[in-house]
């Protein structure tokens, strides 16, 4: 997800790239670095990522803990059809609920 000043202005699709994607993510690298170059073109910045666990459960799993990286990216995953919402800390856990505005594309946030 690119944006700035924690408003997402676009999301990017991305295949999942894992050897087993059923049970692990990646996102591919070169479309990851590709992302990068166009926020900075764009004046925005990689805010977070978004993704599904088929299996259901709403909260991050070990493997996301373990690819959060930097802290203060959002996290956004989709679990029994329902989108939940975290930001990436430094501590353990390694995530914190947070609540997401959605607004109509053009609206003012």
């Amino acid at each position: 997800m690119l944006g700035c000043d924690n408003r997402v202005e676009r999301a990017v699709p991305a295949a999942n790239v894992a050897a087993d994607p059923l049970t692990g993510f990646e996102i591919d690298p070169a479309l990851l670095l590709r992302c990068h170059r166009e926020a900075r073109q764009d004046g925005l910045a990689i805010l977070g990522w978004y993704h599904s666990h088929p299996n259901g459960r709403p909260s991050p799993s070990a493997e996301d803990a373990a690819r959060a990286g930097e802290a203060g990216k959002l996290w956004l995953i989709v679990a029994g059809g329902t989108l939940h919402a975290y930001v990436s800390t430094a501590d353990t856990p390694r995530f914190t609920p947070t609540d997401l505005n959605i607004l109509p594309p053009g609206a003012a946030g």
